[in-house]
């Protein structure tokens, strides 16, 4: 059997959205599927009208299994519809430690996807980690390989993409961790392997 996985979705809202109620009645059909752990959401704090999603499962199979379910798949779906401007975007990883409790439970997570990524990157993305790690109001961090090759949107072909996750004490804290010396001059580690870096903040919380 498969390791633990999270699918990551990310939905497009309608301006203005209320997405609570959706939410809680989407958690209602998750809940009856075999393998489900937990759900964890926010809203991007870079645009409001992205809500990104963690969906645990117990592993890869179980997701298939769900959405190959018929009736269940369709009622997410059903539900979904009449609140997003365009279809959502999903992924899958597989962290360690899984869940990464630490770092969603941090007041802020900043997520970052590296696109193209390098044979090196992960090398190089663990070694730049571990220098902010050290940052003043940097609370955890957690990192891995995309299962899927993705493309930045309106970008080149797909490829090999990895996302971090770093839980912060604020976005303030990210912001002024980046200017620090230590973390400038490492930063080649985290940029120079990826054709493109993708971040966002998102404030987590479970259904």
């Amino acid at each position: 059997m498969s390791a633990p996985v999270t699918a990551i979705v990310i939905l497009n809202l309608q301006p203005g959205t209320a997405i609570e109620q959706p939410l809680r009645d989407i958690f209602e059909v998750f809940s009856r599927q075999e393998g489900l752990q937990r759900i964890s959401w926010g809203r991007w704090e870079e645009a409001a009208e992205k809500v990104q999603l963690f969906i645990d499962w117990d592993n890869l199979e179980s997701h298939r299994k769900f959405e190959a379910s018929g009736a269940d798949y369709q009622a997410v779906g059903a539900i979904l519809k009449p609140v997003l401007v365009a279809p959502p975007s999903m992924y899958h990883v597989h962290f360690s430690p899984h869940p990464p409790s630490a770092v969603l439970g941090a007041p802020i997570v900043e997520l970052a996807t590296f696109y193209s990524v390098s044979a090196t990157f992960e090398t190089d993305i663990t070694k730049f980690l571990s220098v902010l790690e050290k940052a003043e109001g940097c609370v955890a961090t957690t990192h891995c390989f995309i299962d899927e090759d993705l493309a930045k949107e309106g970008g080149e072909e797909k490829g090999k993409a990895y996302l971090a996750a770093i839980g912060w004490s604020s976005v303030d804290a990210h912001e002024k961790a980046m200017t620090t010396k230590d973390v400038a001059d490492s930063l080649h580690l985290a940029t120079g392997g990826a054709s493109h870096v993708e971040i966002r903040h998102v404030k987590f919380q479970s259904l």
